[in-house]
């Protein structure tokens, strides 16, 4: 026995090292809360000094101090009102406005009416049609209506091509959700159905998710893969965050301005004015101009989709997207894959948005491939085996007759 405790005491300390098992690093959430509070606010004053970029940097490294927190802590009240400050402090800081007043601008709403003809061909383009959101057929949304039909015209068609392989799967998930099929044209004024979009608070995909949101309904963000910009995983998730907002506020009009601003900028709005009625709170000084005209232009927006041709959109009919989809089981380039299933990787990438870098991430991966080449075997080259290195005989010297020495 005291041989066995001799020999323990001399153990090398880099074996002893390998067998402690390392702890995971201790998240104070307090903590790291207190450090963003205090960088956002000095990011503030710099805003009001007109120092972007310092104040840009202060807010990219509060934003970071939440990239490694569990995701059950994005659900605390606290961290969303920080991460709703974060967004409006990136929005402020690539505004042409220098300052982020308490009170807002009231919203200039001397649009553009639309003349009687077009006032015809409105009320002739409703007729037959059922409407699952709200439609509140004011001055408002008939001014957003003579937008998307004439400097917008282009945009509108465009987004409509785009959003024609989306649309049966969307409607499938948000009739699984149970929000309103006509929501699918919030997209319209998100992204224009654009699955790379990003704005400039840093929002990403189809439905716009900043990363805390995107995190908080399950949407994976890593260096390989950015879920936000996968079709149907954030319209999953879109259709539970509006569900949510939507139990909480207990309105649409109040929901879908909140996918916008934020709960709780809706909520110091609806204190501050005293009414949850949105056009009330549209027509006071306590939600950004952005924020008021967001439901009228979905209204507009859903009037003028569900009956395209009544106002005089040509547009093209996409083909669904196709796809089966196939496990690999490591990290695997998209060029090995695309010749394994004879497509190119620009197919691999149009199928899956996600993928970041031109190989799936670590680890096994469902990918998306076209129809027909999902039963293929991705079996990686195996490395040729090393031929065994044969080893030379050396020759042994055999000993030479040596001369003599002369003795003389």
């Amino acid at each position: 026995m005291k041989h066995l405790v001799f020999l323990c005491l001399f153990i090398p300390a880099s074996l002893m090292a390998q067998t402690t098992p390392t702890k995971p690093p201790v998240i104070n959430i307090n903590d790291d809360l207190v450090k963003m509070k205090q960088l956002l606010t000095e990011a503030e004053l710099l805003l009001e000094d007109s120092d972007v970029e310092s104040a840009t940097l202060l807010i990219a490294q509060a934003e970071d101090l939440s990239a490694t927190w569990p995701d059950e802590f994005l659900e605390r009240m606290d961290v969303q009102l920080v991460n709703q400050q974060i967004k409006e402090l990136i929005e402020d800081a690539e505004s042409t406005n220098e300052n982020r007043p308490l009170k807002y601008e009231t919203v200039d709403s001397s649009f553009r009416q639309p003349s009687i003809e077009g006032l015809r061909i409105i009320q002739k383009a409703e007729l037959g049609l059922k409407f699952d959101f709200p439609i509140d057929l004011n001055e408002y949304v008939l001014g957003w209506i003579e937008v998307f039909t004439n400097s917008k015209k282009g945009y509108v068609e465009r987004s409509l091509t785009r959003a024609t392989p989306y649309m049966s799967m969307i409607n499938r998930v948000f009739k699984e959700e149970g929000i309103p099929e006509d929501l699918i044209y919030l997209a319209l004024i998100e992204s224009g159905y654009i699955n790379a979009a990003k704005s400039r608070a840093s929002a990403v995909g189809m439905w716009q998710f900043i990363r805390s949101t995107g995190r908080m309904y399950g949407l994976k963000q890593t260096r390989w893969v950015d879920e936000r910009r996968d079709p149907e995983k954030s319209t999953r998730a879109a259709a539970r965050y509006l569900r949510r907002l939507y139990e909480t506020m207990g309105d649409w009009y109040l929901a879908t301005a909140s996918y916008n601003a934020g709960p709780f900028s809706l909520e110091r709005a609806i204190r501050e004015v005293g009414s949850s009625n949105f056009w009330d709170l549209y027509r006071s000084p306590w939600l950004r101009d952005e924020t008021k005209q967001y439901v009228p232009k979905l209204c507009a927006a859903i009037l003028v989709s569900k009956n395209p041709s009544a106002y005089g959109y040509v547009y093209e009919t996409l083909p669904e997207l196709a796809y089966e989809t196939l496990t690999v089981k490591t990290q695997t380039r998209l060029s090995f894959i695309a010749q394994k299933t004879r497509s190119s990787i620009e197919e691999l990438k149009k199928l899956n948005p996600e993928l970041l870098t031109n190989s799936t991430p670590p680890g096994a991966y469902q990918i998306k491939v076209p129809k027909g080449t999902g039963e293929v075997q991705l079996e990686l080259p195996k490395a040729p085996a090393k031929a065994p290195i044969k080893k030379s005989k050396k020759k042994t010297a055999q000993p030479t007759a040596q001369t003599p020495k002369n003795p003389l």
